[in-house]
């Protein structure tokens, strides 16, 4: 009998030709987009899964609130918290602390590579599951100057040597001995490293990090197996105010496998931001995808109703029970979906490397894992019957005397579900194609926003220690160049100004305020490099020795301080540097404008900078580029020349949106091409249905455009209906997207006009051509037999 199932499937997938190719070409482009993305949601779900204790780590995180209300999360803690909650709470197997970030060079005889790297407690490696190929975990951290490298930095420095002992001087501070190899690190974590250094040689060189009252490092906890995670947040609420001066700050637990996913705080909790939202989005949309496949199946089943009824009725007539026709018709559908399915995983092969680039990814399709296989072959099996769920239950269900005699209502039912089923399918692709031009808005709208600064041929120059102790000299070197107008410094990057203090004295503060203030460390002429505009007062100077004590606030500081104009002399004090204003700069623009402008003050101290700032004039900027680099050799052999523009880093801020903008786009074109293939087979098959009425209609003296007309204006109604649900549903769920940026256009209405006209048009177009077609045939030959 299984044999026989097939035949008829074959028969019947070859004797009707175009429905066979539609249906076809909709699965594998449902399908294929299914795993495409589906690949993309497994890998971003996997980040830090992989751990053995993953269920069991934790970071610990701060919710300081202000005087205000508002309350601020963070995960910067003070250094010596990880060893105090170890010893102290009971659920914490393991504790280890880490700095936040070390790029330096790591040098060995006569080779130098610059690499990223860590200063992590010793239970660093009992906690994380990155496998060491050479060395003892429990010690390989434990010892002073010691070091752990990853195999591709080992291979870079000793290819085919045992390096095991050796010795690398890092930076220009000390020399560690090789400890560890360590396996290179998988791309889903969230972790980067290529070397690991014992925490206690940093706190060895910063003070600081042994303080109570200083945030700068990450803490990482193991809990013991089934310990309660909301009885050990209860534990630890009040830690850090049993402890320091942080009277405010409370402490929780975030799981280190939502750290990748789940980053977006609002008042203490998460908010439900992140790239969880985006893995949401994407495997709805997916399955849209999937769906709107499964639609263009079921709507060719439904129009093809009335002669397969026929069928139906005589299979009965000769003892065809409706058991066997519901599995005849599932059968179709699952061997369509099939043969797609095979089709898919070709195409998926093929896609997959441009998916990657595309993606920044290093996704591969698990085909050795029994699982993926049960899991593709019940996506497959689900969406066959899916799609051949109508013409197996409602085909088969006809009664074969009503059939014969074309007195059934199945038919004329099939028709109303087969426009319901267009105006779902066009209302899914009006609401993609609505979405995507939304964030193509939002994307357009970053780019092209006013920072308070000029990005344009501004270069960002990252100075080593080497640079850094000769400032100044460096400095006047880069600005005797003939295509370099002007150069300063400040200690991070102008897109990421994160240090923070509540250690703000002004006249009039409330001795309970602790708000927050950013502070950055910029040397003169930081704001006439950048160009930035001051509302009031100056730039800091060399010509005023007195500016390494002075401050130049931005117009939110201003505000959030309650300061009258004029503010220029006012006094301010931060820690034990007592000074006064000496600028008021406009706000400008130093994060993602997913956030709001925050409050700033900035100091004048050269020593604290690592990043320069080098405005040049756009004339060959090639060779301005290699004279600055050939300073910087002058100055640090060792080091790379490392620069990027502005504009560069700016855009990297929203590397991801931009990403999400692209596979929005590609995916609604292709939800409308598998509509339109839906309706290019019906469209077909209608024109077949009606050819005879259309060449009567013709003899009688009908146009050409009335008959195009006659057979477009239905399927036309049914997408405006689609446009007029899918704009509300578009415009709320791109709300609730655009409520990530603090800084967002304002909906505009043409978008849902713009989207909705694409699809009437496109589904003109795909009817149109089937009309025409039908419209031009000449008459004659097809009344030639009547």
């Amino acid at each position: 009998m299984f044999q026989n199932f097939i035949k008829i499937a074959l028969r019947n997938l070859f004797k009707y030709k175009t429905f066979s190719l539609v249906n076809l070409l909709g699965l594998l482009v449902g399908l294929t987009c299914f795993l495409l993305i589906g690949l993309w949601i497994r890998d971003e779900r996997s980040y830090d899964q992989f751990h053995d204790y993953s269920g069991r780590l934790y970071r610990v995180m701060e919710n300081i609130r202000f005087s205000d209300g508002q309350m601020m999360t963070q995960f910067s803690a003070p250094g010596p918290l990880g060893e105090a909650m170890k010893a102290e709470v009971p659920e914490v197997v393991y504790a280890t602390t880490m700095d936040t970030w070390t790029n330096t060079v790591i040098s060995y005889e006569n080779q130098s590579v610059k690499e990223v790297g860590r200063y992590v407690g010793e239970d660093f490696l009992k906690m994380f599951s990155f496998p060491l190929l050479q060395g003892d975990k429990e010690r390989a951290l434990s010892e002073p100057n010691s070091i752990v490298v990853s195999k591709k930095l080992a291979d870079k420095l000793f290819p085919g040597v045992n390096p095991l002992g050796k010795t690398l001087k890092v930076a220009d501070w000390k020399e560690h001995m090789i400890t560890g190899v360590i396996e290179d690190l998988p791309g889903n974590t969230v972790f980067e490293f290529e070397f690991l250094l014992p925490l206690n040689d940093f706190l060895e060189r910063n003070a600081w990090a042994r303080d109570w009252n200083a945030n700068g490092l990450v803490t990482w906890v193991m809990l013991d197996e089934g310990a309660d995670i909301t009885a050990v947040n209860y534990k630890i609420k009040d830690f850090l105010k049993e402890r320091s001066e942080q009277d405010q700050t409370e402490l929780f637990l975030q799981p280190l496998t939502d750290v990748y996913l789940r980053t977006d705080f609002e008042n203490g909790t998460y908010a439900g931001g992140g790239r969880i939202e985006q893995v949401q989005l994407f495997g709805l949309i997916a399955l849209l995808l999937l769906l709107i496949a499964c639609i263009n199946f079921m709507n060719l089943s439904t129009a093809r109703a009335a002669i397969r009824a026929k069928e139906v009725g005589v299979k009965k007539v000769i003892g065809a029970g409706r058991r066997w026709l519901t599995i005849q018709f599932l059968g179709e559908a699952v061997l369509m979906c099939v043969l797609a399915a095979l089709v898919a995983l070709i195409a998926l092969d093929l896609l997959l490397p441009w998916f990657n680039q595309f993606t920044g990814k290093e996704m591969t399709f698990p085909f050795g894992e029994i699982n993926t296989w049960l899991l593709f072959g019940s996506i497959v099996l689900t969406t066959g019957i899916l799609a051949g769920s109508y013409p197996a239950f409602v085909l088969s269900s006809f009664r074969p005397i009503a059939v014969l005699k074309r007195k059934t209502s199945n038919v004329a039912k099939g028709a109303l579900l087969r426009k319901g089923l267009v105006v779902a399918q066009f209302t899914i692709a009006v609401f993609l194609i609505g979405s995507m031009l939304v964030i193509q808005q939002q994307m357009d709208f970053l780019k092209n926003e006013n920072l308070g600064y000029d990005k344009e041929l501004l270069l960002y120059v990252t100075m080593n220690p080497q640079i850094q102790t000769k400032y100044n000299d460096f400095k006047s070197k880069l600005a005797s160049l003939p295509g370099v107008r002007s150069v300063a410094a400040s200690h991070s990057q102008l897109t990421g100004f994160y240090n923070s203090t509540s250690e703000l004295q002004w006249e009039g503060k409330a001795p309970q305020d602790n708000r927050q203030f950013v502070y950055e460390t910029v040397t003169p002429d930081f704001l006439t490099t950048i160009g930035a505009s001051l509302v009031e007062g100056r730039d800091f100077s060399d010509q005023h020795p007195s500016d390494t004590s002075n401050y130049i606030i931005n117009e939110s500081a201003a505000q959030a301080m309650g300061l009258q104009p004029p503010f220029i002399g006012q006094p301010l004090k931060m820690w034990n540097n007592q000074g006064q204003i000496v600028g008021v700069v406009e706000d400008f623009h130093f994060r993602s404008l997913k956030t709001t402008i925050e409050p700033l003050v900035m100091t004048m101290s050269s020593p604290f900078v690592w990043t320069a700032y080098v405005r040049v004039d756009g004339q060959q900027i090639p060779e301005t580029l290699r004279q600055m680099e050939n300073i910087c050799k002058d100055y640090s052999p060792v080091y790379p020349f490392e620069y990027m523009f502005a504009d560069e880093a700016y855009q990297r801020l929203y590397e991801n949106e931009q990403v999400v903008s692209r596979l929005s786009s590609i995916f609604a074109f292709l939800a409308i091409l598998v509509s339109c293939l839906g309706l290019f087979g019906l469209a077909t098959f209608m024109a077949e249905r009606r050819h005879k009425e259309i060449c009567i209609r013709k003899v009688l003296g009908a146009t050409a455009g009335s008959v195009v007309g006659l057979l477009s204006k239905d399927f036309l109604k049914l997408v405006a209906i689609a446009l007029v649900v899918a704009s509300p549903l578009a415009y709320y769920f791109m709300e609730q997207w655009l409520q990530d940026f603090a800084y967002r256009i304002d909906m505009p209405w043409w978008v849902f006009a713009l989207a909705g006209g694409l699809a009437i048009g496109i589904a003109f177009l795909t009817v149109g051509l089937q009309s025409v077609k039908a419209a031009l045939a000449n008459p004659a030959e097809s009344l030639r037999s009547e």
